[in-house]
């Protein structure tokens, strides 16, 4: 009797199980040698890629190309740190919820992906991946990130990490905020608002915290705002807040506000209804006034916008759906579906500071009289003096104001 020829194993995935947990062994098998594969083209496509490096444009910009893993880095020697695109407001509720070095891991992933094309990273390239855009850290404290970062910003698999796309990261830091009792980060100025801004993510936190809020302050023309509402959509004390100021160069300029006989009611006063201890009385051809602290107005170094929006549109009304749904009042008490929740605006009841008479008087006409501020020039300090008028009236002169100063018409 011959030999029996022995059977080739079938490469067919076997249909029958004797349970359903030896089902799920397979299947998971299965997916687990599809991710081999797919990582493994991905190494063989960037060794082929890295074969003819590019020529050297300059020498300020020498290129050296190396091969980590795999992954094709390039670390610029004698540049500019490099910056990637985000949308401001993510990054300003990412900071909020202290998760700011989650975030630019996140911001690197997202590069990568617009640049290769895939939406995951090797576990071994990620530290190498990190250094080439100036983040450095320690192997304990990038596990730490990734668990941090893990079903928010990426999910981590066996041989990789997988990407999260940029609007369930956003309606997923919402929810958080939301989850934890932070309502004030996304109550007013939520996600999805206007065209991303580069920011640089090199360096420590703390210099990327401060590069985020001066990228948020560009991003919204310098605005005149107050401590307390920065407080709240920063989730920071004051001291940090200018920590960061003076670590990203942000000039900060005093103000004072004016009140006339007119407008009593609306003089700052303490909670016992006394004048508040900033208030200060003072007379003008018989005619009593009074000058109060206002906001700051926060000059940050102009930052590069992107030209196109992209999903920030789709993504403001997926957060805005979120939060109509189920949204607990915050101190900013911003009503959903008015016009300043659509348009991202600081000022809840309807904008306060006007760049001139004008503008406030039009203002006016539209909503009636209401909190306005419009301002009449500077004082000898360099404090912006405002008016205020709830009609867009003049009835303060910048020469009738304590130690004026005219500075001219652009008052910032």
């Amino acid at each position: 009797m011959g030999m029996q020829t022995p059977k080739t194993p079938s490469t067919q995935p076997n249909t029958e199980y004797s349970s359903r947990a030896d089902y799920e062994r397979q299947r998971d098998a299965r997916e687990s040698a599809l991710m081999k594969q797919a990582f493994t083209r991905l190494v063989a496509e960037q060794v082929a890629r890295t074969a003819e490096p590019s020529p050297v444009e300059s020498f300020a910009q020498v290129r050296t190309h190396t091969i980590t893993g795999g992954l094709e880095l390039d670390s610029v020697q004698g540049s500019e740190p490099m910056t990637i695109r985000v949308d401001y407001e993510l990054a300003r509720v990412a900071v909020g919820e202290k998760l700011a070095n989650p975030l630019r891991v996140w911001m690197v992933l997202e590069e990568t992906a617009r640049t290769t094309g895939r939406n995951y990273v090797l576990k071994g390239d990620l530290a190498a991946l990190l250094q080439s855009y100036g983040i450095t850290c320690s192997a304990h404290n990038l596990r730490i990130w990734l668990k941090n970062g893990n079903g928010l910003f990426w999910i981590i698999t066996t041989y990789g990490i997988c990407l999260i796309g940029y609007k369930k990261v956003a309606t997923k830091l919402t929810q958080y905020a939301r989850e934890n009792g932070l309502p004030d980060l996304v109550s007013t100025n939520r996600p999805g608002q206007g065209n991303p801004v580069y920011i640089a993510v090199s360096g420590s936190l703390q210099t990327f915290e401060a590069n985020v809020y001066a990228a948020w302050l560009s991003a919204h023309n310098n605005p005149t705002i107050s401590r307390f509402t920065l407080e709240l959509l920063w989730n920071r004390y004051a001291r940090v807040l200018r920590e960061w100021e003076q670590a990203a160069g942000i000039l900060v300029i005093s103000g004072d506000k004016h009140f006339t006989s007119d407008h009593t009611d609306a003089i700052p006063t303490d909670a016992e209804g006394n004048l508040r201890g900033d208030v200060f009385q003072y007379d003008v051809k018989g005619q009593t006034r009074w000058k109060a602290q206002a906001s700051n107005t926060y000059h940050a170094p102009a930052v590069k916008q992107h030209s196109n929006r992209g999903q920030s549109r789709a993504v403001a009304r997926e957060v805005l759906e979120l939060l109509e749904s189920d949204n607990p009042a915050g101190n900013c008490k911003q009503v959903q579906g008015g016009t300043a929740a659509l348009n991202g605006g600081l000022q809840p009841l309807g904008k306060l500071y006007f760049s001139d008479y004008k503008h406030a008087k039009q203002s006016a006409k539209r909503t009636g009289d209401q909190p306005r501020l419009v301002p009449i020039g500077r004082d000898k300090f360099g404090a912006i003096q405002w008016s205020y008028s709830p009609d867009g009236r003049q009835r303060i002169a910048l020469v009738e104001c304590p130690l004026a100063y005219h500075f001219g018409s652009n008052y910032v």
